[in-house]
């Protein structure tokens, strides 16, 4: 899974190499973005690399290995369900919940 982790993550940095145009900041996620994005390969892989992202700091912060277990497609499908019942919300509330999720059924890192 680190593994899968790892290429998604610099492939995404390279793709955004090579489309400098492409970049953009981003403040926070709406859902209604996120669904927008969701048929749009670009729009969806920095949004998804953003959930992750969060949640891998949640994990390290709790010193946790909470996406060790966990698919990114689970991920986006959890993110899609909360977006459904709450509309008018922000993804990072709703990776908030989830955090607190994966935190109770977590793997304490060993460093």
């Amino acid at each position: 899974m680190n593994k899968c982790l790892t290429i998604l993550f610099t492939s995404l940095l390279l793709l955004q190499a090579n489309h400098a145009s492409a970049i953009e900041i981003k403040g926070a996620i709406s859902c209604s973005y996120w669904f927008s994005g969701r048929s749009k390969p670009e729009q969806r892989a920095l949004n998804t690399t953003w959930l992750v992202g969060y949640l891998s700091a949640i994990g390290w912060k709790s010193n946790d290995i909470i996406l060790n277990q966990t698919e990114i497609q689970s991920i986006e499908l959890w993110t899609d369900e909360y977006c459904r019942i709450h509309p008018e919300s922000y993804i990072a509330n709703g990776a908030r919940d989830l955090s607190k999720e994966l935190l109770k059924k977590g793997v304490p890192a060993k460093y």
